[in-house]
């Protein structure tokens, strides 16, 4: 029977990609603490995945676009995306660093720079009437 070497254990959570919706079946799996479980009851029962969760307005998904308008945002995901990430990025990284003197002054230097990467083609698209709202019950989701 080996072990693992201490240099490599930690004490994370451990985790798995789930929806607030799953963690109802977590019990059931011993990779979850008790403290976690007591958290997501406190949160279940006291709405706070219908008060406080972030729903998007849109989800880029062939469903709520349709097949022609997706297949269009894909060829321009796949040219604009490199410049916006190096420009985010950049950004990133200068914050973590301790790079920006003032990031409120610099903040909107920073949002030109992605609208001039090409964040206003990705906005066009958001802004058509035939881009679905995603519209979702959170109650009947979580009850």
């Amino acid at each position: 029977k080996s072990k693992i070497p201490r240099k490599y254990a930690n004490d994370a959570i451990q985790s798995i990609f789930a929806t607030d919706k799953f963690l109802i079946d977590y019990r059931k799996w011993s990779m979850v603490s008790e403290w976690f479980m007591q958290l997501y009851d406190f949160q279940y029962k006291n709405d706070w995945f219908i008060n406080y969760s972030l729903e998007p307005d849109k989800l880029i998904n062939r469903l709520y676009m349709g097949n022609e308008m997706y297949d269009e945002y894909i060829v321009l995901r796949d040219k604009i995306n490199p410049d916006i990430m190096t420009v985010a990025n950049d950004f990133r990284n200068k914050a973590f660093k301790g790079e920006l003197a003032d990031i409120n002054a610099e903040w909107s230097n920073y949002i030109d720079a992605l609208y001039n990467a090409g964040l206003q083609e990705y906005v066009k698209i958001f802004n058509r009437s035939e881009f679905g709202v995603y519209d979702i019950d959170k109650k009947a989701l979580y009850n």
